[in-house]
This record gives structure tokens, sequence and C-alpha cells, in this order.
């Protein structure tokens, strides 16, 4: 049996990107703890409250958002509602440096050379030290930036966990830490999605919930595992 996109291809043609919605009672601490530096974050995050209190953003939202700093903090915040609770001064450096970084990127929908977009992978990762291919695709992918004919997409640990979960990433590492790696996932998508008549985003969508579903369930694989190999003495059968 081939363990292809393909199978799924139902399900990923039902993925609605735009309506993924990230959802919180209340403001996390790692979050609040930057607004005294930067009291317009608080403004904006602020602005993303219904009336019940409850702050909500999702993916539709920020693509209809028009000014550039407050598109890169909804992305952030959306991305990021629980902050960086091991880290906390890389979110307030990336804030530090919001100015910096819209500055750095092009027009919404910019089509680049790979030249040019190795450039501007390079520069982002510059801007802020230690700034992860998560963060940075998530910029891309809601500046709709498309490296030649390939759209950015958000490659982070869940997608990444698909990588040796489906034949279509065969050969392909786990590491996109480097623009030519994530320039070779987001290629590698896009030809998935033109293949089953899909979106990129969409597919992307698809491999963020499996890779969830696969690290949540990876404890009781390994639990399978322990019982299978419990009294393994080298002599076990593999005719199928």
């Amino acid at each position: 049996m081939d363990y292809t996109l393909t199978l799924f291809q139902d399900a990923i043609e039902k993925m609605e990107p735009s309506r993924q919605t990230t959802t919180q009672k209340q403001v996390a601490r790692n979050w609040t703890m930057h607004y005294e530096d930067f009291p317009w974050v608080e403004n904006i995050i602020m602005s993303l409250r219904n009336d019940d209190g409850i702050v909500s953003i999702s993916r539709g939202e920020i693509y209809t958002t028009e000014n550039p700093v407050e598109r890169l903090v909804k992305t952030l915040y959306w991305g990021y509602p629980k902050g960086f609770p091991s880290n906390h001064l890389y979110l307030h450096n990336i804030l530090d440096s919001a100015d910096r970084i819209v500055n750095l990127l092009p027009a919404v929908g910019a089509r680049l050379t790979i030249e040019r977009f190795t450039n501007l992978f390079d520069s982002l990762k510059d801007a802020v030290d230690g700034m992860s291919v998560s963060t940075i695709s998530k910029i891309l992918t809601f500046w709709k930036i498309k490296a030649a004919s390939s759209e950015s997409v958000i490659v982070d640990q869940f997608v990444l966990e698909c990588v040796h979960l489906f034949d279509d990433f065969w050969g392909m590492s786990t590491n996109a830490s480097s623009a030519d790696a994530y320039y070779s996932m987001t290629k590698k998508i896009n030809g998935l999605a033109r293949k089953m008549s899909v979106t990129p985003e969409q597919t992307e969508l698809f491999l963020y919930r499996t890779g969830k579903l696969v690290k949540k369930n990876r404890r009781q694989l390994f639990n399978l595992l322990l019982a299978a190999y419990s009294g393994f003495d080298g002599m076990e059968d593999d005719t199928e």
C-alpha cells in the first residue's frame, strides 16, 4: 500500500484555512508581560476582543489587515497565543524589531525569484537572533509571498511530523531551518496541492492537523512497542 496524501484528497478539499481561528478566554501572561514596553501591542490584541471578552483571530482576518505592523502582531498572536514560555526574550525581540521586519518584507502577494526569496528568508532570520522557520514561514505565508511559482506555507513541527508518515516526502529532511530546505518543502507541498487540485494552504493545514495527531498518539504507539518487544528473544518470525 502506498501511503500518499492522495488517499486523503476528499478531506483536504474540505479544509478551510481562512476559518482556522485562535481563541483565548484570557490573554496569556507571556503576552501581557510585554505590554509595558510595547503598549501598541496591547491595543492591537485588545481590538480582537468580542463582547464576551474572548480574544480570537482567524487566518482570514489576518489576510484582510492592511497595517503591516498590526498584521505582524496578529500573525504572532494567532500562531503563538501562549507566547514563548521557555523564552520570553524571543517574543520581546521580535516585537522590538517589528518595524525592521515589516520594512524587510515586499508588498503583500509579491512573487520573488529564488535568489530574492533566499535573501529575504536569510534577512528575516538575521533580523531577530534565533528566529525559527516556524515564525518566518508564518510571516511569509500571511504576506502571501511566492518563490517562483510556489506559494509560501507554514512549516512548523507538526507539518514536519508528516515527513516520515507519507511516501510523498521520501528523502526530505525534517530540518527546514535554511532557506533552501524551506523552499524545497514549500515546492513539494505546492506540487502535491496541484496534483490534487487543492490549494497549498489546504494541504498545509491537513499536514498540520495530521502532525498534531501523530505527536498526540506517539506515547500510545511507544507503549505498544514496549509491549510488543517485552520478552523479545531475537527469533521473531517476520512472515506476513
